[in-house]
């Protein structure tokens, strides 16, 4: 049976104080994005425009391993449809999100225990208007093109994120994590090879892998799972314009969190109990580093082949149809 979006609280308050563990729409205005002409000379950053989605409904599940292509499990509202627009009305945020230890001497296993926090938006009533009328602003015209784009195009490494902590002096954060936290505090970031999409006709879904982040991106992740519940943070996307014509960028949705509690995360369903969060808990308190066991297990593991860049559901493959497909290197039939 599909699941209906908005497992996680919703609260908006004009005065902008938020009860504990919800979720609000975050201002566009408040993050810094690229503007031209030339920007590649002059670096000019401006505010951003009022975002192009609004946040409907957040979901957080706890997880025993990713689940890719999270919006074909979701039975999204029918009014979203998406009628004569030229793109769907929907766009969908995955991010997979690591709860186990980062290993300092093997790489990333790739999947595992987790959970992943999902972003539902809906076109703003100002860019339906600008897609009906013909005109739409550079960056619509952008993710225009992104959501047709061929699995080869560049356009597949141009998805962007920027993640904000608002209170660093009260997270209780050790000195390394506060290091880092200043030092990448707001500034977008790419995530390249790390995301898939999945293109539908009343919806498009951007998943974003955080199991396959670099070390030291892990690493930090992971020190901030103790403090999560003391920080108010913020999530804003951009597809990042290169070219004039792809300028000023325009954040797509913006979310904040106000110190949101995992443990209050409820467990996918159909998860066993044997793999909910108290097994996580007592294994990730005995050691952050992995047992030979373990390291063997990693190493005999199938890595997931998952879809680069969805195609155009006029075009993908059947074998691609829905799900990344799981296969060992060595298998001819692998894609």
């Amino acid at each position: 049976m599909p699941l209906r979006p908005g497992v996680l609280r919703h609260y908006e308050d004009p005065h902008g104080v938020n009860p504990n563990n919800t979720w609000t729409n975050a201002l566009a205005s408040t993050f810094s994005v690229r503007t031209g002409p030339n920007y590649a000379k002059t670096g000019k950053k401006v505010a951003s425009a009022d975002a192009l989605f609004e946040i409907f409904a957040v979901d957080a599940y706890i997880l025993d391993q990713k689940i890719p292509h999270f919006a074909q499990s979701v039975e999204l509202p029918p009014s979203l449809h998406r009628g004569t627009l030229p793109i769907p009305q929907v766009v969908v945020i995955n991010l997979m999100i690591p709860s186990y230890a980062p290993s300092y001497m093997f790489s990333s296993p790739g999947d595992g225990e987790g959970w992943c926090l999902v972003f539902y938006g809906k076109l703003k009533p100002h860019a339906r208007e600008a897609l009906a009328s013909g005109r739409p602003p550079n960056s619509l015209k952008l993710l225009q093109s992104v959501m047709n784009a061929t699995p080869d195009s560049n356009l597949a490494k141009r998805f962007k994120c920027i993640a904000r902590v608002n209170n660093p002096d009260d997270c209780g954060f050790n000195s390394g994590l506060a290091s880092m936290v200043r030092k990448y505090n707001a500034k977008p970031f790419l995530a390249r090879t790390t995301s898939s999409f999945y293109l539908r006709q009343n919806y498009f879904e951007v998943d974003i892998d955080v199991h396959n982040f670099g070390r030291p991106a892990r690493i930090g992740l992971y020190g901030c799972r103790e403090v999560l519940r003391e920080i108010v943070f913020d999530f804003a996307f951009v597809i990042e314009g290169v070219d004039d014509d792809e300028l000023p960028e325009q954040v797509l949705m913006a979310a904040r969190f106000t110190k949101l509690d995992t443990n209050s995360v409820p467990n996918f369903p159909g998860l066993q109990p044997s793999r909910s969060r108290e097994s996580r808990s007592v294994r990730s308190s005995t050691s952050d580093h992995p047992s030979e066991e373990e390291r063997m297990s990693v190493r005999s593991k199938p890595r997931e082949r998952s879809i680069p860049f969805a195609w155009r559901d006029s075009g993908l493959p059947p074998k691609y149809q829905d799900v990344p497909v799981r296969a060992p290197r060595s298998d001819p039939s692998a894609p």
